[in-house]
C-alpha cells in the first residue's frame, strides 16, 4: 500500500507528463482502492484492487517501469509504445490501440427520458448483450452489484444501458433495435457523464481507433481525444 501523499505525488507526475492520456491512471489513483507499485522520474505504475495494473513511462528507458509490473498481471494498460513492444514480447496479447476521451464541460442535458440503476434481475438482458458469448456472467454480476449499470427509459421501457467499467471509464454502451436513431446513446452518455461530475470527478472512456462511430460520438458530446494511445493487453 501506499500513503495519499505518495498517491498525490504520482498524480501530479501523471499529468505534468500528459494532461489528458493519463487520466485513467489519475482516476484510479484518487477514486479507487489501489496499489501505487512505482513512481519515479522514469514513469508510474498502479495496480487496481481488481488485479488490473496501468503503466505509464515518461523517458524512453522502460525498464525500470516494465520492471515494477508483477509477472503474474492478467490485465495491463500501458500508455506508451515502447512498454507495448516489450510486453507483446513477452506474449501478452492485444487487439489494437485506444484513444482516451475526457470530459471537461459542464452538466449535459440528458433528455426527456428516465434513467434506472440496473439490479439482479437485469441480469439476463445485460448478459444477452454484453456477455461476450463467454459463459461467465462473474463480472457481469459485479457490474450490476457496484450500482455501475444504467438503463433507459421511455415511459418504462427499457430502449438500452451503459455503465462504468471497474477501473472507472464510461462504456457498455448498447442501445436496442427499434430505438436507434433516436439520440439515446448520447443521453445515456450524458446521464453518466453528470454521474461523474456529481460526484467531482473527470468522465473518461477508452475508444478503438476503428471504431468511428463512437469516436465521432464522443466528439459530438464535447469530449477531448488524448494525443496519445493506451495500449489493453491480456495474457
Amino acid at each position: 500500500m501506499c500513503s495519499r501523499l505518495e498517491k498525490k505525488k504520482a498524480v501530479e507526475a501523471l499529468l505534468a507528463d500528459d494532461r489528458y492520456l493519463h487520466l485513467d491512471i489519475v482516476h484510479v489513483l484518487e477514486n479507487e482502492d489501489c496499489s501505487l507499485l512505482h513512481l519515479s522520474r522514469d514513469g508510474v505504475v498502479v495496480r487496481h484492487a481488481c488485479g488490473t495494473v496501468f503503466a505509464a513511462s515518461f523517458s524512453s528507458d522502460t525498464g525500470p517501469v516494465a520492471a515494477a509490473v508483477p509477472p503474474d498481471t492478467g490485465l495491463l494498460d500501458v500508455h506508451d509504445e515502447g512498454l507495448f513492444r516489450l510486453f507483446s514480447e513477452k506474449g501478452y496479447e492485444f487487439e489494437e490501440p485506444c484513444y482516451l476521451f475526457s470530459y471537461h464541460g459542464g452538466t449535459r442535458d440528458e433528455g426527456p427520458y428516465s434513467f434506472r440503476t440496473f439490479t439482479k434481475e437485469d441480469l439476463p438482458v445485460y448478459a444477452a448483450c454484453y456477455g461476450h458469448g463467454s459463459g461467465d456472467e462473474e463480472e457481469l454480476r459485479d457490474d450490476i452489484a457496484r450500482g455501475d449499470v444504467v438503463g433507459i427509459l421511455d415511459e418504462g421501457e427499457l430502449m438500452g444501458f451503459a455503465g462504468f467499467h471497474k477501473e472507472g471509464s464510461m462504456g457498455m454502451l448498447e442501445v436496442f433495435p427499434g430505438f436507434r436513431r433516436r439520440r439515446i446513446g448520447t443521453y445515456l452518455l450524458s446521464h453518466l457523464i453528470n454521474l461523474r461530475l456529481e460526484r467531482g470527478q473527470v468522465p473518461f472512456c477508452n475508444v478503438y481507433l476503428s471504431n468511428e462511430a463512437s469516436i465521432r460520438l464522443q466528439r459530438s458530446l464535447g469530449m477531448h481525444r488524448a494525443s496519445g494511445l493506451s495500449y489493453w493487453m491480456w495474457k
